[in-house]
């Protein structure tokens, strides 16, 4: 991760100018107010509340009061998953931040957060040549992040509908990660694992992620589809039993549709030297 891509400022210009997808952005203000446009509702925060936006993409008509003070951190999503260890509260606290991305604390809570910005600020502004440089750097984001955790949590008050639609999310993504979407790429699976239906399942997900349940299973498979193909001592028969599709046929339109091409016609691109990269993928079964 280039640390040059780590912003901290207090200017409003420049955080009304961070619109690239997959960053973060984590502000809190200090006085006056502000209002912005986030999923097509109007949300207004004012001193002492935090923002945490974790698609800076659907921020619309940001605007500031005369009086604002703002300081804020921005990097991208990739860098700070990178600094936590196992930890599913990121994805938990994704399903309310998806609906409101304003975070209500105390004065000293707030005063707790620009410390942490401008620790990180100040660091950054050290020589690149400063031993354990980065390695400070780092730390000081985990600790803004933890703290941002602290706070969210608190702000809920325990909720207990935010945590039990967390711990549905979290369960799919294990899942996901367990290798399970090898056979399985029906959302009904999925839902019937946690006992909820469908589309509760696909609702849940995308508030906290952004993406649909079909899309995030998509994500697993076509990797394990390229991967299999690129082994060609496996007919398309042996790769459509292993990953339990109905039938050859069902295989065969399945990639078309996610990869662009027939599973031979992949086959051949990369005998031919060709791009082993994905076609026309849309991520859903």
């Amino acid at each position: 991760m280039n640390r040059k891509q780590i912003i901290c400022s207090s200017s409003t210009g420049t955080l009304s100018r961070i619109k690239a997808r997959g960053w973060c952005i984590h502000a809190v203000c200090i006085a006056g107010s502000g209002s912005m446009t986030y999923r097509k509702r109007r949300v207004g925060f004012e001193a002492n509340d935090l923002l945490i936006i974790p698609y800076p993409e659907l921020i619309e008509g940001l605007t500031f009061a005369a009086d604002i003070e703002i300081e804020f951190m921005a990097a991208p999503v990739r860098y700070i998953n990178s600094l936590l260890p196992a930890n599913n509260y990121g994805i938990s606290g994704r399903v309310s931040l998806w609906q409101n991305p304003v975070v209500k604390v105390t004065p000293a809570g707030a005063a707790v957060m620009v410390a942490d910005i401008r620790a990180i600020a100040a660091r950054l502004a050290t020589d690149a040549a400063r031993p354990f440089r980065r390695q400070t750097i780092d730390a000081l984001v985990t600790v803004m992040v933890y703290d941002l955790f602290a706070f969210h949590q608190l702000s809920n008050g325990g909720d207990t509908a935010h945590e039990s639609e967390a711990l549905i999310v979290q369960r799919f993504v294990a899942d996901l990660d367990s290798g399970l979407p090898r056979t399985q790429r029906s959302v009904a699976v999925y839902a019937s694992r946690v006992n909820v239906t469908a589309k509760y399942l696909s609702a849940a997900v995308k508030r906290a992620t952004g993406l649909t349940a079909s899309q995030m299973i998509g994500q697993r498979v076509l990797p394990m589809i390229v991967d299999s193909l690129s082994n060609t001592h496996l007919t398309a028969s042996q790769i459509a039993a292993d990953m339990n599709f109905a039938s050859v046929s069902y295989f065969s339109r399945y990639v078309r549709k996610h990869l662009g091409e027939s599973p031979s016609r992949f086959r051949m691109r990369l005998r031919c030297g060709g791009s082993q990269g994905f076609g026309q993928h849309n991520g859903t079964n």
